[in-house]
């Protein structure tokens, strides 16, 4: 029984600092990610692991989060933490009025004009 505790107790702290090294390599992951991206978090919401930008010995590899940022600014730029719209793209939309003919209008509907004719 007490090597059972014992047992228990060891892979109880192993999964903590399990649970400590994958907060630590997050965050350093979007501590690189930052200088580029508005919301590193973005690079998880679209798909990317922190275990697929790690090397060989478990370290964040910076290589492999460029790559990571690279593609994802590429196919989402909004997402990048520089992204300014074109102004030309905000016109608001057409400006001409949509009335084309001798049709009802709000005002003659409710004023009752429309429903005389």
């Amino acid at each position: 029984a007490k090597y059972r505790t014992r047992l228990r107790s060891t892979e109880a702290e192993r999964d903590a600092l399990a649970q400590r090294v994958v907060r630590l390599q997050t965050t350093e992951v979007h501590r690189r990610a930052a200088a580029r991206m508005a919301d590193p978090d973005d690079l998880h919401v679209h798909g990317v692991q922190v275990a697929d930008l790690l090397d060989d010995d478990g370290e964040v590899d910076e290589a492999k989060v460029e790559a990571a940022v690279d593609d994802l600014l590429t196919k989402r730029p909004r997402l990048a933490a520089d992204y300014e719209p074109d102004a030309e793209s905000l016109d608001g939309g057409a400006r001409t009025s949509v009335r084309t003919g001798g049709g009802a209008t709000w005002g003659s509907l409710l004023s009752g004009r429309e429903a005389q004719r």
